[in-house]
């Protein structure tokens, strides 16, 4: 699609039956994978669906609020969940086009609002533990919290090219006196430093609307080497705050 103007979403249709199998887990991966994907270069993703995917072969807690859902749902006089757009027929007309088309009530202005666009993040590759004056450059808005690998008490946000001064490195999570939190140095950010001890292992911390499929993925890993790096035993459950080694 590059080249092309594109004022409206990229839709992502997840309706095959060819895919039901795979489960919930997998198929929520699935269009968060490609939706994010799609989000990372500047386009806004979006989810078309019908209600019945929706409830029962998606996570739909864990995309109605992260993505604008297009919700095919016919017969109703009023959609059965909020959504950007609503196709409420399948036996439209319309001048110059033989027979049935569907029909759409859009409610979101895309027009004359742009996407914004999610810069790439850097994984840094080195972290020395020993340093206790790291400079760190955020490559990503991120958050300083109180207690290093949780997701709760938000101190203060950082945006996009912050330069802060880690004063000690706990794992992945690094203190910064100035805000008296911890940011996570894992996914977020490039530790600067001229004397540096390669990491040969790679941790994650679980937040909200995390899946070991979705993990694997970002890591480019799978779900059987998260389950045996980790001794999980229920590969269904994983929790917020939980930290995983994934490399």
């Amino acid at each position: 699609i590059k080249g092309y103007k594109i004022d409206l979403p990229v839709a992502f249709d997840i309706e095959d039956s060819s895919q039901t199998h795979l489960g919930k887990d997998t198929l929520t991966s699935i269009v968060i994978a490609f939706c994010d994907r799609i989000k990372s270069v500047g386009y806004r993703p979006m989810l078309y669906c019908n209600p019945n995917w929706l409830c029962n072969y998606l996570h739909k807690d864990k995309l109605i609020n992260k993505y604008d859902i297009w919700l095919a749902n016919w017969g109703v006089s009023a959609p059965s969940y909020n959504c950007a757009i609503w196709q409420y027929s399948e036996n439209g007309s319309v001048p110059g086009v033989s027979g049935s088309v569907d029909m759409n009530w859009i409610y979101k202005d895309y027009i004359s609002t742009k996407p914004a666009t999610t810069k790439p993040v850097t994984k840094p590759s080195n972290v020395k533990k020993t340093d206790y004056s790291v400079k760190v450059t955020v490559q990503a808005g991120l958050n300083v919290r109180k207690g290093a690998g949780t997701n709760y008490n938000i101190i203060t946000a950082l945006k996009c090219g912050t330069v802060v001064t880690v004063s000690k490195v706990s794992g992945n999570w690094g203190y910064v006196g100035k805000y008296g939190g911890w940011i996570c140095l894992d996914y977020t950010a490039k530790v600067g430093t001229t004397s540096t001890v390669k990491s040969d292992k790679i941790y994650y911390t679980v937040k909200s609307g995390d899946t070991l499929s979705y993990i694997a993925y970002r890591y480019n890993t799978t779900v059987d080497k998260l389950v045996s790096l980790n001794n999980i035993k229920n590969r269904d459950l994983i929790y917020v705050g939980q930290r995983l080694r994934v490399k």
